[in-house]
């Protein structure tokens, strides 16, 4: 379990006894070349994140996408990098995931272990919620993966 008061995201294990126990004192999302975890089909990715996955790819990522957000969450946390996106597609230019219940929780987390989660131009944490349902794309993880991934998002081609 990882948890944060906003000091810090810290990690728990549970014991024989059943009882957690800190295993670390604060988690680390900053590393970089870890792997990549995009979610969405790759025949309906935009050009621009497609470029940037094909960047990443070409600078030795690997892919690893589990198909569930909060395991491949974990994954960064754990590994301490890499970049979770579930990107704009162009059949859902929304995204996926919800910005209430799924990405904002897991922002604050990556954001509390040093790392940054965007909708590739504005901060998960800053948008504004208009709709219980809303929904967004997401690049969350390292900072220099999500940078990478705001590059590529507002190239002009």
């Amino acid at each position: 379990m990882v948890y944060s008061a906003g000091k810090g995201a810290h990690e728990f294990v549970l014991n024989r006894e059943g009882e957690y126990v800190l295993s670390q004192e604060a988690h680390h999302a900053e590393g970089t070349r870890i792997d990549i975890q995009p979610g969405g089909l790759r025949k309906d990715y935009t050009e621009k994140h497609l470029r940037y996955l094909e960047f990443l790819e070409s600078e030795g990522y690997k892919l690893r996408y589990s198909g569930g957000f909060v395991p491949d969450i974990n994954q960064v946390l754990i590994k301490q990098g890499g970049v979770f996106t579930y990107p704009a597609l162009k059949k859902s230019p929304r995204g996926k995931l919800r910005l209430l219940f799924e990405l904002q929780p897991m922002a604050f987390i990556i954001e509390q272990a040093g790392g940054v989660a965007t909708d590739g131009t504005s901060e998960i944490l800053s948008l504004p919620v208009e709709d219980l349902e809303q929904r967004c794309p997401i690049y969350i993880g390292s900072r220099y993966e999500v940078e990478k991934a705001r590059e590529f998002l507002s190239a002009d081609k």
